[in-house]
């Protein structure tokens, strides 16, 4: 039986993930004359997932375009192989064509926890003046929770990269409590071409993890608790990095599109400094020092997202902790939520940002952070005959494309608008609706 070719999935406007149904042989796998695209594409490199996956890196698809992808060629690792016929052309679907409004447009996350303190303890504190200052143009919760405001530390750092603790209740760390199960973020990503980083501060060069350290605690470091992650030292070491390689790497280009940021011991809030009287305050001065660069960066101005959160409160069974966000996508300005979210949310709101599937454990059921971001509202009038389409809640700084149809097939473009400023609405006329018995409207937005 020849390999079928099970979805074409697209990360981005240059990446696109064929999985196919069975293992497949390499050398037909990743040669481009197996691959024909339509509208036509430049193939800039082919790599092997897995087994049975592939990912196409090509020139940039138009975004007002949908694409085709037909496969050719490819045989399994049977012997004699079987060669797959060419498949009718197949729909590009992308990455998170579920899922709606600003948080589909986010291409980059920075997520930057800290430890131990109730949302009380940060809010309008005089030790937190950073944090504070940050609220007037964020996106936050007012009621985001650790899942059942669990304690202690480790099975927080599990849950927010697998949805479970797997059953792990205690502080043993990663040398001690091991995980065999791959479904957790960092395989689901790997597996879907995306890539990922782990910054550990004071994580000694070439260490994987899973050992202590002088201010660097491994059960503060959720990949090292996977075998699967581990278990590959080359791997492991590339993608579980010193927070020291992380200025070098943001400038250069090298984060990875999903990267999680754990400070060391005392500057995330967790310890006392020697000579120090607050360690919220040394948290905040870290954060002063440390965020600015990050949203200076063009993986933050080109639709980034940073979310800052604790693990946990301090001991409390009720008490909420941070859910901060910036990004050019949120709706900013302040906007705040009292809705309940846990840290099943946080699981279930990267993986719609990236659109990695299956959900894992308790993000299955749980509400993602949409609400915090910008969502286009679309509302219409007739005016002298003509309709005029009113838009709000744009995100900002991106162009928007407005297209109309009278039969959901054939679409014009009537209007390209951007956004300078949060409050802004746009009112395009459209000149094609005059004496139309019906009028369809959609936005295309830009990544």
């Amino acid at each position: 039986i020849p390999p079928s070719t099970l979805s074409v999935l697209a990360n981005d406007l240059n990446n696109v993930v064929v999985t196919f149904s069975e293992p497949i042989d390499a050398a037909t796998a990743t040669n481009p004359a197996n691959y024909t695209f339509s509208p036509a594409l430049t193939i800039l490199g082919l790599q092997m997932l897995n087994s049975g996956s592939v990912l196409l890196t090509t020139s940039p698809r138009d975004p007002l375009l949908t694409y085709t992808l037909t496969v050719n060629g490819v045989k399994d690792t049977a012997l004699p192989g079987n060669f797959m016929a060419a498949t009718a052309p197949i729909t590009i679907h992308k990455r998170n064509g579920d899922i709606g409004g600003g948080i589909s447009g986010v291409q980059t996350v920075f997520f930057i926890i800290f430890e131990n303190q109730d949302w009380g303890a940060i809010k309008n504190s005089a030790n937190a003046p950073y944090f504070n200052s940050l609220l007037p143009f964020s996106s936050y919760c007012e009621m985001y929770h650790a899942h059942n405001n669990q304690h202690p530390s480790e099975p927080n750092y599990i849950w927010l990269e697998a949805g479970s603790n797997f059953g792990f209740t205690d502080d043993a760390g990663p040398s001690q409590d091991r995980i065999n199960s791959t479904n957790h973020m960092a395989t689901l990503m790997r597996n879907a071409g995306i890539d990922w980083r782990g910054y550990m501060e004071s994580l000694p060069v070439g260490s994987t993890g899973t050992a202590d350290a002088p201010q660097y605690v491994g059960r503060h470091n959720p990949f090292a608790f996977f075998n699967d992650v581990t278990s590959d030292y080359n791997y492991a070491t590339n993608h579980i990095r010193p927070y020291s390689f992380f200025a070098d790497d943001l400038a250069n280009g090298r984060v990875g599109r999903y990267n999680w940021i754990t400070p060391n011991l005392t500057n995330d809030m967790h310890d006392l400094a020697q000579g120090s009287s607050s360690a919220i305050k040394q948290g905040d001065t870290w954060l002063s020092q440390e965020l600015p660069r990050i949203m200076a960066s063009p993986a933050y101005s080109n639709n980034g997202a940073i979310f800052i959160t604790f693990d946990e409160s301090l001991a409390s069974t009720t008490n909420s902790i941070a859910m901060i966000l910036l990004s050019p996508l949120a709706k900013g300005n302040g906007y705040s939520t009292t809705n309940f979210y846990d840290h099943s949310s946080m699981v279930r709101t990267m993986q719609d940002i990236f659109g990695i599937r299956p959900y894992l454990g308790e993000a299955a059921t749980a509400q993602n952070l949409n609400e915090l971001f910008r969502s286009i509202k679309l509302s219409s009038a007739m005016v002298n005959g003509l309709c005029n389409v009113t838009l709000s809640d744009l995100p900002l700084g991106k162009p928007n494309y407005l297209q109309a149809s009278s039969n959901m097939v054939n679409w014009t473009t009537i209007g390209i608008f951007t956004a300078s400023s949060p409050n802004e609405t746009v009112t395009l006329t459209d000149p094609g609706s005059a004496n139309r018995a019906q009028r369809f409207y959609r936005i295309i937005e830009t990544p």
